[in-house]
């Protein structure tokens, strides 16, 4: 869901990474999919494979950030102020596979990766007092990033005949809007 601060309470941190003002919104990573599989003997054997599809990762929710902010980091990295939505991850996909003795035919496709989840927007409009003192230390950092898809899953077979299909990997989920603009 969407994540708003507001607030004049001033922040003060110390030390490595130790971030002032952090405002994040995650989407949950897709399941992952179902195995395929099978073994079998005998004179003559017929068999068919499909690996489940992992799920799609979920969307990261809106940030905002408005009204006034005051913000003091002091250590290596620290950002004073950091808002971003990311996308979850897509699931990913699970083997299609058999293992026949004597003669066969046989047909396995790997399942797909899931499509990764969407950033959401981010909406930085405040009025920023924002210090930062450090190596590498970042006033503001305002982000919305997308998503990777999931793995796609291998197929295998041993048969006579037989064909053996990968799975496709999962399209990466797209970035949302991004502004930053002083409070009015």
């Amino acid at each position: 869901g969407a994540f708003s601060h507001d607030s004049a309470t001033p922040v003060y941190t110390r030390g490595y990474l130790a971030h002032g003002v952090v405002l994040q919104s995650i989407g949950g990573g897709g399941g992952v999919g179902g195995d395929a599989s099978d073994a079998a003997a005998g004179r003559l054997t017929i068999g068919a494979y499909d690996g489940g599809t992992g799920g799609p990762g979920n969307d990261g929710g809106a940030v905002t950030a408005e009204g006034k902010l005051v913000a003091r980091s002091s250590g290596v990295g620290a950002i004073g102020l950091l808002a971003q939505s990311v996308g979850g991850l897509g699931g990913q996909g699970k083997a299609g596979a058999g293992v026949f003795i004597g003669r066969s035919l046989e047909m396995a496709v790997g399942g797909s990766g899931g499509m990764g989840g969407n950033g959401g927007d981010v909406d930085v409009t405040t009025g920023l007092d924002v210090v930062t003192e450090a190596e590498r230390a970042y006033g503001v950092v305002a982000q919305s990033v997308g998503g990777g898809g999931g793995i796609g899953a291998v197929a295998s077979t041993n048969a006579l005949l037989s064909l053996a299909i990968g799975g496709q990997g999962g399209v990466a989920g797209d970035g949302g809007a991004v502004s930053v603009a002083p409070a009015v």
